[in-house]
């Protein structure tokens, strides 16, 4: 199969384990999605050079991947509801073409700091993450959601890039960083069941934001410039 560039496995439940993919060299798109009894994943994923986008979504059993060593051209990598995925992938290689990066693993406790062009990240249950680097600082989109240990949000939020940030059920999150209401592009916020949630940034600096959304957040006073007011708990 040296010509195969689409692979599409997805929802084929019987599957425990991958083929070899050094017998695909020119695979540009892997789509495992679905495949909840896959235990195993061939080591030679991780030398996929060409390829662009690999889809791992609901993972029920799989534990570990296998190291990524020359995946270069890789840019969109979903490892969405991989509850039982132990750690991110270890990277080995250049990786400054992945833009789209969705995430949901409770056990996931870290996140590599070597994604410098990316654009789109989600973090969805991950509820042992602690931290998120401060070096993806051409983020415009980040969802967080289910991520109960994590405290304080990274220094992205500076990058000046930022235009969507959605935050939900983060309970230890106390504050955003003032920096957000100097974002030029930053256009939607939505805050929702954070319960210590106790400090935002002044709104009424934020010339570009078009659509505020803040629901049972039960510690938190919003300042918008001069004025004060209690938001509502109510969903």
């Amino acid at each position: 199969m040296i010509n195969l560039k689409y692979l599409d496995l997805r929802d084929c439940h019987g599957l425990t384990k991958t083929p070899n993919f050094g017998d695909i060299p020119n695979l540009e798109t892997l789509n495992l999605m679905g495949c909840r009894n896959l235990e195993v994943v061939h080591r030679s994923l991780g030398h996929c050079r060409m390829l662009t986008s690999l889809d791992l979504w609901n993972f029920g059993k799989l534990k570990n991947l296998p190291k990524f060593v020359v995946m270069g051209w890789l840019q969109t990598l979903n490892l969405l509801g991989c509850e039982s995925l132990q750690t991110f992938p270890k990277i080995c290689g250049d990786m400054r073409r992945l833009s789209i990066l969705p995430v949901g693993s409770p056990w996931i406790r870290s996140l590599p700091p070597s994604f410098s062009g990316l654009i789109n990240l989600e973090l969805i249950d991950c509820s042992h993450l602690e931290s998120i680097p401060g070096t993806f600082e051409n983020v415009n989109y980040l969802n967080i959601r289910g991520c109960s240990k994590l405290a304080t949000l990274p220094n992205l939020l500076e990058s000046g890039q930022l235009e969507d940030l959605h935050i939900a059920e983060c309970s230890r999150l106390v504050e955003l960083p003032m920096s957000v209401s100097s974002q030029k592009k930053f256009c939607w916020l939505s805050l929702n069941r954070c319960e210590n949630l106790k400090k935002l940034p002044d709104f009424m600096q934020m010339e570009s934001l078009e659509h505020l959304l803040i629901v049972g957040c039960p510690q938190l006073d919003t300042c918008f410039g001069t004025y004060t007011t209690t938001c509502s708990n109510d969903v």
